[in-house]
């Protein structure tokens, strides 16, 4: 569900999983897991880490009083591990010990935030595929539909709402196959040590890192990325584009829904995009938390590309700025695409006011046809001559354009009036649209 978290557009989900709440519980999970596995391998005693998993199982660290600690230490970890320290130390001292050893703040908030993306990432593609559905499923039923194209929001020759539709199924289709691409290359785990050495472990550490990525899901790079942020930075690129795509959908069906365009228009739901001063109005709610987020995230993603510069082994202030800055970009694009979805399942389509609007030309979206036709008897400059002399006629003396070409003497002298009047045919001047529409919804993520 779509909501709005301190001014800015989120899904109640996005929000859960990306929550400091969930960050805490993913930095739990990396403390115990890190702990089974040193103890496996021989570095702590056995009974230690069984001891510190059973205690994170019933550990309960406040999410607000780390927040408001945290700029003390500049992370959150700081405050957290004196809580974890605590509150194991309550159930087992000598197990309290041995927490965190040989690891750093970096290696826990790093891989805790990749824990919280992988699930984000999830919703992002559960919702993903379901606007891919609705949208092949859209493009299918009006792969006949004619309608205007338009070229600098001028009336060219028509397409069919279908090509339309099916051209943003394939930018959604492409944004699936990116973010699983990007999501390989950066949820991974993070686990260096101080300087990205593991020299606490001396020749173990490998084994431990294989182990430690074995234990919570996640592949192991083939070394630490402390300061080295390309494939996060790949990510929320990823996340970016898809906000851009979406803003690319909604801002189509925003101009379609112009009352003197009416083409489409959005889900009309009850107490869904009334005015508050004009009665009449349906304001385009969903395509407006789309273009919100479209605005916003290639800013924040700019920032993801300024924080790349980082300081020989650990950052100050650049590594810092992330975390906030991925919540932003993930939470705008969750609302951008939940929003998108449930217009396109609901997605009204005028076909007649479609046809009725190329009919509104008088004609000159047909300008293009005549211009070909006359090409291939005059050549180029004198066809296009020709068919500006008729387009001006037409639009001076509000005559359609089709008859001022079929009282044409220069042109009946090159072409024959039924030859002209094919041309003018709704469906006669759609190319190879059928063809594009099949290859764009059989290319698949």
């Amino acid at each position: 569900m779509i909501t709005q978290v301190n001014g800015r557009f989120s899904t109640t989900e996005m929000e859960s999983v990306l929550s400091v709440s969930a960050l805490v519980c993913s930095m739990v999970d990396f403390e115990a897991a890190l702990s089974r596995v040193q103890s496996s391998i021989g570095i702590i005693p056995e009974e230690i880490g069984v001891a510190i998993t059973a205690a994170c199982q019933n550990v309960k660290i406040p999410a607000e009083k780390l927040e408001i600690l945290a700029p003390n230490s500049g992370t959150l970890a700081a405050p957290f591990l004196a809580e974890l320290i605590a509150q194991v130390s309550e159930q087992n001292a000598d197990a309290a010990s041995y927490l965190h050893f040989g690891t750093t703040s970096q290696d826990l908030i790093d891989t805790a935030s990749v824990l919280s993306l992988r699930e984000a990432g999830k919703l992002l593609e559960a919702e993903m595929k379901a606007l891919a559905t609705a949208l092949s499923e859209l493009a299918k039923e009006h792969s006949n539909t004619v309608m205007l194209g338009r070229t600098m929001l001028q009336p060219s020759p028509q397409v069919t709402f279908g090509l339309k539709v099916a051209h943003w199924y394939g930018a959604i289709s492409r944004a699936i196959t990116r973010l699983q691409e990007a999501n390989k290359h950066a949820l991974t785990l993070q686990f260096g040590g101080v300087v990205g050495t593991l020299s606490a472990f001396g020749k173990a550490g490998i084994e431990i890192a294989e182990a430690l990525g074995s234990e919570l899901g996640l592949t192991v790079p083939p070394a630490p990325w402390h300061t080295q942020r390309d494939n996060l930075v790949e990510l929320a690129s990823a996340v970016g584009i898809l906000a851009g795509s979406l803003g690319k959908i909604a801002i189509d069906i925003v101009l379609m829904m112009q009352f003197e365009v009416q083409e489409v228009s959005e889900p009309m739901l009850a107490g869904r995009g009334g005015s508050s001063a004009v009665p009449h109005k349906q304001n385009p709610v969903g395509c407006l938390v789309a273009l919100s987020a479209s605005r916003k995230v290639p800013g924040l993603v700019s920032t993801m590309m300024n924080s790349m510069v980082q300081e020989h082994e650990r950052a100050v202030g650049a590594w810092q700025a992330e975390w906030p800055t991925l919540v932003d970009i993930y939470s705008n694009t969750a609302a951008s695409l939940t929003a998108m979805k449930d217009v396109i399942e609901g997605l009204n389509v005028y076909p007649d006011q479609m046809l009725d609007n190329i009919k509104n030309t008088q004609g000159l979206t047909y300008s293009e046809a005549v211009s070909v036709a006359l090409t291939l008897k005059v050549g180029r400059s004198d066809a296009r001559r020709l068919t500006e002399v008729a387009s001006r006629l037409a639009i001076e003396s509000d005559t359609s354009f089709e008859q001022i070409i079929l009282n044409s003497y220069d042109i009946l002298n090159v072409i024959n009036r039924d030859e002209l009047t094919e041309l003018f045919k709704q469906k006669g001047n759609l190319g190879v649209s059928q063809e594009f529409i099949s290859r764009i919804l059989n290319n698949r993520y």
